[in-house]
């Protein structure tokens, strides 16, 4: 566990610096640098992480892969309730925390769903949408190195989604963290195929689409004003066709 310490300080250091440092209206202040890191995002994903996510969809059957699915969802589950509670939301909570439960011991480890089918669904929630309830501005817009799409505000929970998952206190060795976390990525990445497929077809600046898409789709989700940016601007822009969100960081965050 003490290996992860370091790397939490930094991140919660860098996210208040980041947010008490963004006065202007301008949600990408970092644009630049953030081309650059999506630009080494595109290039590792076409190069290896698309055709290997395209292989583990191919190959592995649909059954499978959703177990391998509910797997990661309920180990990503504690995180949820805890922002439920924080947000004051106790009804919800209580409700994924039955759902834990149930997937827990019913479902085989969270292997099985039989929590939906109870009228249980499952409803993500994480840190960056509890600094929002609680009047955190976003700070501005950021795009991580393999992760995608994030905000200063967002980064935080990426902290908290660590350790909030079970994994992080039972401290494997690090070769299967390591392993638990490709496979996490690789089974979301195949899941936001459409996604990406959408975004290549609809856009004709695919960074500044992700981009408007994912800060529309997280103030939506944190009940903030919706903000305006480039993508009405997009001549093939179809809001009737709009996906719910972008391939971004929050979707590894599960």
């Amino acid at each position: 566990m003490g290996r992860w310490h370091g790397t939490i300080a930094a991140l919660l250091v860098a996210a208040l610096a980041l947010v008490g440092g963004c006065a202007s209206g301008n949600p990408d202040p970092l644009e630049g640098v953030n081309r650059k890191v999506y630009g080494f995002n595109e290039f590792l994903d076409r190069a290896i992480v698309k055709d290997v996510a395209m292989t583990y969809e191919k190959h592995t059957p649909q059954r499978v892969r959703d177990s391998v699915g509910n797997f990661f969802n309920n180990l990503a589950s504690l995180n949820t309730i805890a922002n439920d509670y924080l947000q004051g939301h106790f009804a919800q909570g209580w409700r994924n925390t039955e759902r834990t439960a149930i997937n827990t011991t019913v479902g085989v480890l969270g292997l099985f769903d039989p929590a939906d089918d109870l009228g249980r669904p499952r409803t993500p929630n994480d840190f960056g949408i509890t600094l929002a309830k609680w009047g955190v501005g976003s700070g501005p817009y950021l795009v991580l190195p393999l992760l995608g799409a994030s905000s200063a505000r967002d980064l935080p929970a990426f902290v908290v989604a660590r350790v909030t998952n079970p994994m992080f206190w039972l401290n494997p060795p690090w070769e299967v963290s390591l392993s638990m976390d490709a496979i996490s990525m690789i089974d979301n990445r195949a899941r936001l195929q459409p996604q990406v497929e959408f975004r290549d077809r609809a856009a004709l600046d695919p960074y500044t689409f992700t981009r408007d898409i994912y800060l529309r789709s997280r103030a939506l989700r944190a009940g903030e004003p919706i903000p305006d940016h480039d993508i009405y601007e997009e001549e093939n822009y179809d809001p009737a066709a709009q996906p719910t969100s972008a391939p971004s960081a929050a979707d590894y965050m599960r």
